[in-house]
């Protein structure tokens, strides 16, 4: 008796085995974009921290808005 029920395992493990070898792997997901770190630079005028590329440069200056950078320009022709 528990020969035959070592043979039934055997075949359920090989059945399984021969099947999962048959199907069609699902593709790998894409790897994930990986963003270069960026350079933090303060707002000339309000100080807060944003990256370089989001920033609005006037001159050597960053800013953190258009409002900022209007006032800075403002500031700039008043002397």
């Amino acid at each position: 008796m528990s020969k035959l029920l070592l043979l039934i395992f055997l075949a359920c493990l090989g059945w399984y085995f021969w099947r999962r070898l048959r199907l069609p792997r699902p593709p790998a997901p894409p790897a994930p974009a990986q963003r270069q770190a960026e350079r933090m630079v303060a707002c000339a005028r309000c100080g807060v921290n944003i990256p370089e590329g989001e920033s609005l440069r006037l001159g050597s200056r960053h800013f953190c808005c258009a409002e900022h950078q209007r006032a800075a320009e403002a500031e700039r022709e008043q002397g």
